[in-house]
């Protein structure tokens, strides 16, 4: 658990989980017997130092800094400097960009569960990113 990144909004973006080394049983945060009573509309919530931070972005007006919810509106930025955009469409603007990781083990618990998988049925890569220039 830590901080990935900051909204244009000034919030903290904090990885999935719900403990600093992920040991904890259900430790994804949005996880029904995790934090997620906790989270806000906005799937953030307060640590114990009273900092407000978000484990998940929703795309919509009530979530967004802007009062609308914008088709790839740049929205943040993460740690690693790569900016962070709202939903955005594949280069055909077929379909919504989708992660190329499935769901491989039980529960979907822990990122574990998860693998990568290249398929033409996905589109961003490893770090879920995504290259706009083509």
């Amino acid at each position: 658990m830590g901080v990935i990144g900051v909204t244009r909004a000034g919030a903290f973006i904090f990885n999935h989980l719900a403990t600093a080394d992920g040991s904890g049983v259900n430790d994804v945060a949005n996880h029904v017997d995790g934090e997620a009573l906790s989270l806000d509309a906005c799937y953030g919530h307060s640590d114990n130092g009273c900092n407000y931070h978000q484990h998940a972005l929703k795309n919509d007006a009530e979530c967004s800094p802007s009062g609308t919810a914008a088709t790839c509106q740049l929205i943040g930025w993460l740690v690693d400097g790569r900016r962070l955009f709202s939903t955005c469409q594949n280069a055909a603007k077929t379909r919504n960009l989708k992660s190329c990781y499935v769901l491989t083990g039980t529960g979907g618990e822990s990122s574990s569960d998860y693998t990568f998988t290249t398929s033409t049925a996905c589109d961003l890569d490893e770090a879920n990113g995504y290259d706009f220039t083509g």
